[in-house]
C-alpha cells in the first residue's frame, strides 16, 4: 500500500472512530437527562457501530490494509457500550435469549396506546 493510501485510510479510519464517539455522546447525554435507558442507548450504540465496522472492512479491503485495524474499532465501540451500560453483555444475553428477540421490556409504556408512525404528531 503506497503512503498516500495509507495516510488516507488513518484519516477515514480517525474519523469514523471520532463519530463513532460523537454518536455515543449524545446517547449518553439522553441517559443523563432520562430519555433513554442505558441498554437501550447502548444497543443503539452498538448497532451504529456495525454500520462502521461494516465501512472498514470494506476500507481494509480496498486499500489492502491488516485487519487488526478492524479489531481496533470494535474494541473501541464494545468498551464504549460497556461505558454507557455496564451489564451490556447480560443485557444482550437477555435480550437474544427472549423470542421473539426485542427490546420492548424497555419502554416501561405500561398502558400507553398503541400508535404508529403516522399517527404521531
Amino acid at each position: 500500500m503506497s503512503t498516500n493510501n495509507t495516510d488516507a485510510f488513518e484519516r477515514f479510519k480517525d474519523k469514523l472512530l471520532e463519530e463513532l464517539q460523537s454518536y455515543a455522546g449524545s446517547r449518553r447525554n439522553d441517559v443523563v437527562r432520562g430519555a433513554e435507558t442505558p441498554e437501550l442507548a447502548a444497543l443503539i450504540v452498538e448497532k451504529y457501530a456495525v454500520g462502521g465496522m461494516a465501512a472498514i472492512k470494506a476500507a481494509v479491503e480496498a486499500f489492502n490494509v491488516p485487519m487488526s485495524v478492524f479489531d481496533e474499532y470494535g474494541r473501541i465501540a464494545d468498551q464504549i457500550c460497556l461505558e454507557i451500560d455496564p451489564k451490556g453483555a447480560e443485557n444482550r444475553k437477555a435480550r437474544w435469549a427472549a423470542r421473539p428477540a426485542g427490546v420492548s421490556k424497555l419502554t416501561g409504556l405500561d398502558g400507553a396506546k398503541d400508535f404508529t408512525v403516522n399517527s404521531v404528531s
